[in-house]
């Protein structure tokens, strides 16, 4: 009868490999119009860019609509653990590639500003704006956000 052997640990080395090849996959993010807005490492009070100060009201609440989409989970989301922004943080250090997705407390907080700086634009437009902490608490992530009345 042929002997058993337990299966092998995988060794650190082998986790670090995995990561630093896994961290490549972030580059490949798409360049969308509402991921082109406020890049990640931007820094400093956010403003409107030109192209956005000529957004209609259909065109900057649909962008609107997407963000909290994409941030309204954020609470769920955070609780990603230490060990994968060190890991991400190590293969970066020695294969390269983005910082994006190391700090995503400070990516919400962007995320939160630029939602702000957009229902301003749109108040100024007599537009419909959005009720940010209500549609940012809500749970289900599949409603789709609506802008009330001015």
């Amino acid at each position: 009868m042929a002997e058993v052997r337990p299966m092998i640990a995988v060794r650190p080395l082998a986790v670090l490999a995995l990561a630093a090849a896994l961290s490549g996959c972030a580059q490949a993010l798409p360049t969308l119009p509402w991921n082109q807005v406020s890049p990640p490492d931007e820094t400093g009070p956010f403003k409107l860019s030109a192209e956005e100060q000529d957004l209609d009201c259909r065109k900057l609440t649909g962008r609107m609509q997407i963000r909290i989409l994409q941030i309204r989970d954020y609470e769920t989301q955070r609780k990603s653990s230490e060990l994968s922004k060190t890991a991400q943080g190590l293969a970066i250090k020695v294969g390269g590639g983005t910082r994006y997705g190391i700090d995503p407390d400070g990516r919400y907080q962007r995320d939160i500003e630029v939602l702000e700086v957009y229902n301003r634009r749109l108040a100024e437009l007599k537009c419909r704006t959005y009720d940010l902490d209500k549609e940012l608490a809500a749970t289900d992530v599949k409603v789709t956000p609506k802008p009330v009345a001015p």
